[in-house]
């Protein structure tokens, strides 16, 4: 076997044995791959004129200088071509060379060796185990067969492609030196091959061997620039403009809108020279519009569509207005324009009055989001549009939706009347008021003053009532002692006091002993302004408690101009003691709002002392004169009354819970005998008498 070790040391060997060779190398001319990587060489047979032939030697080696093997032995001169199987391609290429073996009768003698040649071995950039050929473009790379170019082969590759069904087809052709080519065939997506071929001119062809996958286009058209988005203050509509795609390919555009969930596909425009949409569903009056643009081109659909990324989203301008009626302004706010890499130079600001035409107001900076608009007429409509002017003098503008605001003068109250105002308790007041639910009030102060209505102070603020009246519970006062006068403001929307109701008073009484002491003497203050909105006061009715009870009935009714009243209690000794009163103010008729009402005033108490007769003595001999031995009690309390007899030796005899029951003596002897008494007074308070009597017969 032939071991190449260097190729010097084989030139030098073959040159010294040329000197006595017969016979030359075969001249190689072709290798091509065939299936399952089989190569075959082919080749010119050398001139034997001597019949010295005796085989042909064929070399492989992975490695061009070095590691060369016997692939095989041919005897036969006239076989010019050998196929070796099974080459490993994937991992690398395979080199060959031939030597012609002869005998020249000094025995067997090898020839120099042939040329060494490799196969075409195609790559092709981007291939994987499972490639695809990116951009629907192949980039072909491949080896030379020999360096220089065999003299009797073309000058040209010839590059074949073929694709899924389709037989080989010429595509193009390359010169020698230029080992490299680029398919920009057009193929959205299929199976496609290719193949190197040279001729020689020895009617041989070197076939490559063949690589390819999967091809597609996948290459997105360029990002599509949106131009601007705009607001049309007619309809409300948003237009979307964009420039053309530089991409030729491009088939149309998909419009998204951008929502908090993410994008939304709400059209697909077709051809590449569209460049406008009308979105008729969208909401800029209440909120800003984000829209993105895609382009897609020719290959798009299926199951991988091919669309751009998405360029810069384009938000629009949404304006919000705000009347201050009391400054008679209204203050215009938006957001940025966003989308213009160049930002907004400034920012028109348009105008219609009640109806008209829209006029610029004012231009502004583009770094401002807000405007006063002041010196407002009232009860007149505004409408404002805001446009955006993109810098750099591009003439892109976007405006915003329009917005209108009815500057209104506050209404004041119609009615505003504080209608009473009662004692409930020691502690405690209600008042009440009417008050006008259309009018422009904020809030309304429920004012008290304990000065005579001197100074007020706010005790309570009503925001938004749903009433026409407001009925108000004050707490924690001292109605024995003070007479409480209120009255209601409206406090419109500016913080200023629009309406001030009528001011009224709790009506405040006070008792006292007259020169008797059976005789209560009751005075009261006026309830007032009911005169304002009516008659005033008509009459006073003077009500008593009865035991603790107040009667339904007023013991008295005194004009408006009375405010004293004597009670005379001394033929009512089976009171308890206590007589309270309350004074109840009523209205007269002909209040203007129809209202008829009435106000209580606190309640005052007096207390007589109890009365308290016990004889000495009594005989209880039937005769129908001092029988019975029972105290007499006035003006205290039965429920705590108890009478009781203990004889000389402390034993109890007789007791009693009824103020109406005594002790008869019917069984008791002649003597001195003690009792006790307790009950309560007008105030509660216990009362005890302990004392003797003496039992006659």
């Amino acid at each position: 076997m032939f071991q190449r070790i260097s190729i010097l040391v084989i030139v030098q060997m073959f040159a010294f044995l040329q000197m006595f060779a017969n016979v030359d190398a075969p001249v190689l001319k072709c290798i091509s791959v065939g299936a399952s990587d089989d190569i075959t060489i082919t080749w010119v047979a050398p001139n034997d004129p001597l019949g010295e032939f005796t085989s042909y030697s064929i070399y492989h080696s992975a490695n061009l200088l070095s590691g060369y093997s016997l692939a095989a032995t041919v005897t036969n001169i006239n076989q010019v071509s050998y196929t070796y199987p099974g080459a490993n391609l994937l991992t690398g290429t395979e080199y060959f060379y031939v030597i012609t073996n002869f005998d020249d009768g000094t025995g067997e003698q090898p020839s120099l060796s042939s040329d060494t040649l490799q196969p075409i071995l195609i790559s092709v950039e981007g291939l994987s185990s499972t490639p695809v050929i990116l951009e629907s473009q192949a980039r072909l790379t491949w080896n030379k067969i020999h360096n220089p170019r065999i003299n009797t082969h073309s000058d040209w590759y010839l590059i074949y492609r073929m694709f899924t069904g389709e037989p080989w087809s010429l595509v193009d052709s390359v010169e020698f030196g230029t080992e490299n080519y680029l398919d920009s065939t057009k193929v959205c997506y299929d199976s496609a091959y290719y193949k190197i071929e040279v001729v020689d001119a020895s009617g041989c062809v070197s076939v490559s061997n063949i690589a390819g996958d999967e091809v597609g286009d996948q290459t997105p058209p360029v990002v599509p620039e949106i131009d601007s988005v705009s607001i049309n203050s007619i309809t409300g509509e948003v237009n979307v403009g964009w420039v053309k795609s530089v991409s030729g390919d491009v088939d149309g555009y998909i419009v998204i809108l951008e929502l908090a969930t993410g994008g939304y596909q709400i059209d697909t425009i077709w051809g590449i020279d569209s460049t406008f949409f009308i979105d008729l569903d969208a909401d800029p009056n209440s909120q800003s519009e984000i829209y993105g643009l895609l382009a897609f081109d020719s290959c798009w659909g299926g199951g991988t569509p091919n669309t751009s990324a998405s360029g810069t989203n384009h938000e629009t301008i949404f304006l919000e207005a705000e009347l201050s009626p009391c400054d008679k302004e209204i203050q215009i706010s938006w957001n940025h324009y966003v989308g213009w890499s160049s930002g907004i130079s400034e920012y028109k600001i348009f105008v219609g009055e009640n109806g008209g035409s829209s006029q610029l107001l004012t231009t502004i900076s583009g770094n401002n989001t807000s405007y006063i608009h002041q010196g407002l007429n009232a009860n007149s409509n505004y409408c404002y549009f805001v446009r955006a002017i993109e810098a750099g003098g591009t003439g892109r503008t976007s405006s915003s939706n329009l917005v209108c605001l009815n500057v209104v003068v506050p209404n004041f109250p119609q009615k505003q009347y504080l209608n009473y105002v009662t004692v409930l308790s020691e502690s405690t007041v209600e008042v009440s008021c009417y008050i006008d639910l259309t009018a422009a009030v904020q809030y309304y102060d429920i004012e008290r003053s304990s000065d005579n209505g001197v100074e007020f102070e706010v005790v309570e603020q009503i925001v938004s009532p749903t009433s026409s009246r407001i009925v108000y519970i004050d707490s924690m006062l001292n109605t024995n002692t003070t007479s409480y006068y209120y009255r209601v403001t409206a406090i419109d929307v500016c913080g200023n006091s629009i309406e001030v109701s009528n001011t009224s008073n709790t009506v405040l009484t006070t008792i006292s002993k007259g020169n008797d002491e059976y005789i209560n003497e009751i005075s009261w203050t006026n309830y007032l302004d009911w005169e304002t909105f009516g008659q005033g006061v008509s009459f006073y009715n003077v009500y008593k408690s009865d035991n603790g009870v107040f009667n339904d009935l007023p013991i008295a009714i005194l004009p408006d101009y009375e405010t004293f009243f004597e009670d005379d209690v001394s033929d009512e000794a089976n009171h308890i003691g206590t007589f309270c009163y309350l004074i109840q103010a009523i209205e007269s008729d002909g209040n203007i709002y129809s209202h008829k009402d009435s106000s209580r005033s606190n309640i005052v108490c007096n207390t007589v002392a109890p009365k308290v007769y016990i004889p000495n003595s009594f005989t209880p001999n039937d005769n129908g004169l001092n029988d019975v031995f029972k105290p007499q009690v006035s003006y205290a309390d039965p429920e705590n009354y108890y009478f009781a007899i203990y004889n000389r030796f402390g034993n109890l005899i007789f007791d009693t819970n009824d103020y109406s029951v005594g002790w008869d003596g019917m069984d008791a002897p002649v003597g001195l005998y003690v009792y006790y008494l307790r009950f309560s007074d007008g105030t509660a308070e216990i009362q005890e008498v302990r004392s003797s009597v003496t039992l006659i017969r």
